[in-house]
């Protein structure tokens, strides 16, 4: 009986080694400073994500806003005399069929392709005026020398807005050849503008009405933060398991359940 007793205080000392009753600091000091670098970077990207969400969303209410107003005819628009961004605009005149631009790395359904930027010559009345249009996209040809046939009407009367090509600080416009049509990989409405000789609506005339120019909607936005999030509380979560004995309290707290149960 004596040996048995003290085997099960052997036991139990052993156990108050392995599973001490009270929260212990066990820094782990790589990890920490891993946590220290990274997990207010994760937050940061998830807050950033969701402002990104909130400005798409901004941006699509007021798309949506001025979508749904009545089309202006170039006349109207010229006498507002201030920049309507993505209204819808009504135009006719006739295409410069000489000069034009070839916007490359535009890949749509997987093919790779250009867009066609051409001068319009647009007339409403006593108001003219040269308006950039994005006319189509036309796939690329096997080999880069090789430049696409396009076939570009001498007349048009079309609908769009007008959107601000994208500025991306890698990118420069800067057309290969000074013959056209000339191919470039960023828009620069001024410089295409100084090329034409002449003054241009600001802005390229987009032609499909009513859908939203965005790549990313505000709900992915939200889910990439949620992700960002995850991994911020993934990474506290492990910091604090390495840096602490929380999983040996929490074993023998489920060793002491389990022998209570055993014993009842």
């Amino acid at each position: 009986m004596q040996s048995s007793n003290n085997a099960n205080g052997s036991n139990t000392e052993y156990c108050e080694k392995q599973y001490p009753n009270t929260f212990q600091l066990t820094p782990n000091w790589k990890l920490s400073v891993f946590a220290v670098l990274f997990l207010p970077l994760f937050i940061s990207l998830g807050f950033w994500q969701l402002n990104r969400a909130d400005e798409k969303q901004e941006f699509l209410d007021a798309f949506n806003h001025q979508q749904q107003l009545p089309a202006m005819s170039l006349g109207e628009y010229v006498a507002i005399k201030e920049p309507q961004p993505y209204r819808q605009l009504t135009l006719q005149g006739k295409y410069d069929q000489q000069r034009y631009w070839l916007l490359e790395n535009q890949v749509q359904q997987g093919r790779q392709g250009y867009r066609v930027i051409v001068p319009l010559s647009a007339v409403d009345g006593e108001a003219y005026k040269t308006v950039l249009v994005d006319l189509m996209w036309v796939m690329a040809p096997p080999r880069r020398e090789q430049l696409p046939q396009v076939t570009i009407p001498k007349t048009a009367r079309i609908s769009g807005y007008l959107k601000q090509p994208g500025d991306n600080p890698l990118l420069t416009y800067l057309p290969e050849t000074d013959s056209w049509p000339q191919r470039v990989v960023e828009l620069d409405i001024d410089a295409m503008a100084d090329q034409l000789g002449v003054e241009v609506l600001p802005g390229v005339l987009h032609q499909q009405q009513g859908v939203a120019p965005v790549n990313t909607t505000p709900e992915k936005h939200q889910g990439y933060a949620w992700q960002w999030f995850a991994m911020a509380i993934a990474l506290a979560m492990a910091t604090l398991i390495a840096n602490t004995n929380i999983t040996s309290l929490l074993r023998k707290h489920s060793n002491n359940a389990s022998t209570h149960v055993n014993s009842l």
